[in-house]
């Protein structure tokens, strides 16, 4: 169980960076929906956009707290696999020092 366990920290960082991106588009959509309004130029299309921005504000709402929700589990599982490691390491190295008497390098 558990015997080739492989967790690439480089794609965990990755994944909260664009959870992050994820997360400021949903933050920011009102602010978007209003500068794109404006760009329109155009009344009836303008007033649409904001509408439609509106209609969706519980429901990004509800998105944006799921991605925040998901990006803390992915920092606590980095945090815990780095400090998983780093105790690993340790121990194993502990462990050859003493059957061997000589110390292990890195």
């Amino acid at each position: 169980m558990g015997a080739h366990i492989k967790i690439s920290m480089k794609k965990l960082q990755g994944l909260s960076r664009d959870l992050q991106v994820i997360l400021d588009e949903l933050e920011n959509a009102k602010d978007n929906a209003h500068a794109t309004a404006d760009a329109t130029g155009h009344d009836n299309l303008s007033k649409r956009i904001l509408a439609f921005a509106a209609n969706w504000s519980v429901k990004r709402e509800a998105m944006a707290l799921n991605v925040a929700t998901i990006q803390a589990i992915i920092a606590g599982i980095e945090e815990t696999w780095t400090e998983v490691d780093g105790k690993l390491y340790e121990d194993l190295s502990s462990s050859l020092t003493s059957v061997r008497g000589k110390k292990v390098v890195a």
